[in-house]
């Protein structure tokens, strides 16, 4: 495994072509750290009446109230458990995408750069 892959910010990759770019991890980075600080907020800040209402069990009663259903106790647990890990998944999601964007533009510069030095 190559443990540079692991810098939150970037790493040197090679392109198809065996052109060096410096890949980015960013968006990925940045996107995972904001879902854990929203999901974290309102237990850092408990007396915030901001903070709590982004807790997922206020969230999960307040949709459960707008479809007129009650949720019981022994299930809101797990559904703010799978809550939060679908709000981290998404984020991943969101990044991975911008990264690959950004990316395979890069490869592309990085491709074209060497192909005007062989043309030279």
């Amino acid at each position: 495994m190559n443990i540079s892959r692991l810098n939150p910010i970037g790493y040197e990759a090679k392109t198809e072509q065996g052109n060096t770019y410096k890949k980015s991890n960013a968006y990925k980075t940045g996107a995972l750290t904001a879902a854990i600080a929203l999901n974290a907020a309102p237990y850092c800040f408990p007396k915030s009446k901001i903070a709590k209402a982004f807790t997922t069990g206020y969230l999960i009663e307040d949709l459960a109230k707008t479809f007129k259903k009650t949720i019981p106790d022994k299930l809101k647990t797990p559904i703010a458990a799978l809550a939060i890990a679908l709000d981290l998944a998404f984020g991943y999601a969101m990044g991975a995408s911008g990264d690959k964007s950004l990316n395979k533009k890069r490869a592309a510069k990085a491709d074209a750069a060497a192909q005007t030095v062989d043309n030279k």
